[in-house]
């Protein structure tokens, strides 16, 4: 993947998330996806794009209050497919 690729598909997916868009996550993420979560949070990381999106919509409420909730992203470096 390009680098404008890379950073759009990440602009995209924070927007889809940020909009609680669960298709459109679903559409952008790898079927493959992988989250890991702290060993000391107790919980089972999810695997795949249906299990990260499940797990974010049905744990995020439990440890956050999502109305609250709100990420400012000042600046996305890409290079490639890295984007962070």
């Amino acid at each position: 993947m390009q680098t404008e690729e890379s950073r759009k598909l990440v602009i995209d997916y924070l927007a889809a998330q940020s909009s609680g868009d669960r298709e459109k996550m679903l559409a952008l993420l790898d079927p493959d996806a992988e989250m890991y979560v702290p060993v000391s949070v107790g919980l089972h990381p999810p695997k795949g794009a249906a299990g990260l999106v499940k797990f974010m919509a049905e744990e995020g409420p439990k440890y956050f209050d999502l109305s609250t909730l709100k990420a400012d992203v000042l600046k996305i470096v890409a290079d490639g497919d890295t984007v962070v």
